[in-house]
C-alpha cells in the first residue's frame, strides 16, 4: 500500500480537525438551545416565595454582589455552606443587575460547555466514538437539562468536576505529560470544585492509583498526591480581610 504524501496527510488532518470542530460547535449549540428552551418553558424563581436551596444561593449572591459579604439571613457572617456557587452567582449578578434569568443562562452555557468537555474526556480515555456517544447522551440527559432552570450549584459543580477529570486524564494517560505542576493544577481544580460542593474535598485521593500505574512508583505517586493536596488546601484557605 502506497504511503500518502506528507502534504496530503497534512491536508487530510486539517480537514478532519475542521470537521470535528464544526461538529462540536453544532453539538454545543444544540445543547445550549435545548437548555434555553427548557428555561423558557419552566421558569421557577427563588424570589417567588419558596424556601429551598435556590433561595439561599440567590440571597447570599446578592449580599456578596452588593458588598455586604457572605452572611446568613440574620446578617451574621457564615461559613455553614461553601461559598463557591454564591460567589460565582454574585459575579453574574454584579454585571446583570441581580437578574435571575442571567443565572439560568449561565447554567445553560456551562451545561453546553460540559457536553463538549465530555467529548474530549471520552476521546482521551477510550476514543472518538466513545467521546461522541457520551457527549450526545449528556446533551439530552434529563438532570443536566432540568437543572439549567434552577439557581443551584449542580451545573457548575458538574462542569468543575469535568475539568478535574480532564486534567487527571490528560496528565495520566501519557507518562511524558506527568509533571509536578500538573498535579498542582489538579489540586487547584479540586479545591475550586470543593468550594462549590464540600464533599469533593476527598476527591484529591482519586488520582493516586492512576498516578501509581503511570509513574511506576508509590513514592512518586504519593509525592504528586501531596502536591495536589497542598494546592487544594491553598485554594480552600480563607483569605484575611483587611480593616
Amino acid at each position: 500500500m502506497r504511503a500518502l504524501a506528507p502534504d496530503r496527510v497534512r491536508r487530510l488532518s486539517a480537514f478532519r480537525l475542521k470537521r470535528t470542530g464544526l461538529a462540536l460547535a453544532a453539538l454545543f449549540l444544540l445543547a445550549l438551545g435545548l437548555r434555553l428552551a427548557w428555561i423558557a418553558y419552566a421558569d421557577p424563581s427563588p424570589r417567588d416565595g419558596r424556601f429551598d436551596d435556590s433561595l439561599w444561593y440567590d440571597v447570599s449572591a446578592q449580599t456578596i454582589a452588593h458588598g455586604q459579604g457572605y452572611i446568613f439571613f440574620d446578617g451574621a457572617p457564615t461559613a455553614i455552606w461553601p461559598v463557591g456557587y454564591p460567589a460565582f452567582l454574585a459575579a453574574v449578578y454584579r454585571v446583570t443587575d441581580d437578574s435571575v434569568l442571567s443565572a439560568k443562562v449561565a447554567n445553560a452555557f456551562l451545561g453546553a460547555l460540559t457536553v463538549v468537555g465530555v467529548y474530549f474526556l471520552g476521546r482521551l480515555v477510550i476514543g472518538p466514538r466513545a467521546g461522541w456517544a457520551a457527549a450526545l447522551i449528556l446533551t439530552f440527559f434529563p438532570n443536566q437539562v432540568f437543572f439549567s432552570t434552577l439557581v443551584m450549584s449542580e451545573i457548575l459543580s458538574a462542569f468543575l468536576l469535568l475539568l478535574v477529570l480532564l486534567a487527571v486524564a490528560y496528565l495520566t494517560l501519557n507518562r511524558e505529560r506527568a509533571r509536578w505542576w500538573g498535579a498542582a493544577i489538579v489540586g487547584v481544580l479540586i479545591g475550586l470544585t470543593a468550594m462549590v460542593r464540600g464533599e469533593f474535598m476527598l476527591f484529591f485521593l482519586v488520582p493516586l492509583l492512576p498516578w501509581r500505574l503511570v509513574l511506576g512508583s508509590w513514592r512518586r505517586a504519593l509525592g504528586y498526591l501531596g502536591v495536589a493536596f497542598v494546592a487544594m488546601a491553598l485554594v480552600l484557605t480563607p483569605g484575611r480581610r483587611g480593616r
